[in-house]
């Protein structure tokens, strides 16, 4: 399905605002895609594209995305017809991207309003940075899941601040190893550069990344 997409930068009241593609990656999610795709469409970013891609799910993921969101100009489905896992998804949803910034949602995720705004501030307001992501809590409770990607001493990978009540420790900015998918913004010639994700990695294509 296609659909018109947004303009390539957005004036505002003398504020440029560029066109930012969300991919939402899916496989089998249909009991959290309502919550998923309804955050994201009202987000308070005036320029944005949807792309749904769905990774053969069996259940009735699509049709249900169908239903409630066809009349959304922004949104747009893409379907594979296999699980590829999360890099080989990301990519169908990347190489449709016009946005200069393409970031990757998992359908189990709920974004606040200004999610958007506030990763396009943090890029825009630095060139040298590529990727950045949100702080991200549990659902439905105080509890943080990632504050940023790190490893340890045994080159295990680990979720900064998981489990921690959110008292506003991470209430900044900081560079952290890696940025996780579940809200990774990527700018789109960086994306480019490295060639995607890299679709040996059916998880933890974030990490490579």
């Amino acid at each position: 399905m296609q659909r018109t997409r947004g303009m390539e930068v957005r004036s505002i009241n003398g504020k440029e605002y560029p066109l930012v593609s969300v991919v939402i990656l899916n496989y089998n999610g249909e009991l959290f895609l309502k919550r998923c795709v309804n955050s994201v469409l009202n987000s308070r970013y005036p320029n944005l594209e949807v792309i749904f891609v769905d990774n053969a799910s069996t259940d009735g993921s699509v049709k249900l995305t169908r239903n409630f969101f066809d009349h959304d100009e922004r949104l747009q489905i893409v379907e594979s017809n296999v699980n590829g896992g999360c890099a080989m998804g990301y990519n169908l949803g990347a190489v449709k991207a016009n946005g200069k910034y393409v970031v990757f949602l998992h359908n189990d995720t709920k974004v606040s309003p200004d999610w958007l705004k506030e990763l396009v501030n943090v890029m825009e307001s630095n060139s040298t940075v590529g990727v950045a992501q949100s702080k991200l809590l549990i659902m439905d409770s105080n509890k943080i899941f990632s504050a940023g990607g790190h490893f340890d001493h045994f080159g295990l990978c680990y979720k900064r601040g998981f489990g921690e009540e959110d008292q506003g420790r991470y209430d900044k900015l900081d560079e952290v190893f890696f940025a996780q998918s579940p809200t990774m913004a990527v700018r789109s010639s960086a994306l480019k550069e490295v060639g995607y994700f890299d679709p040996l990695f059916f998880y933890h294509e974030d990490v490579d990344l």
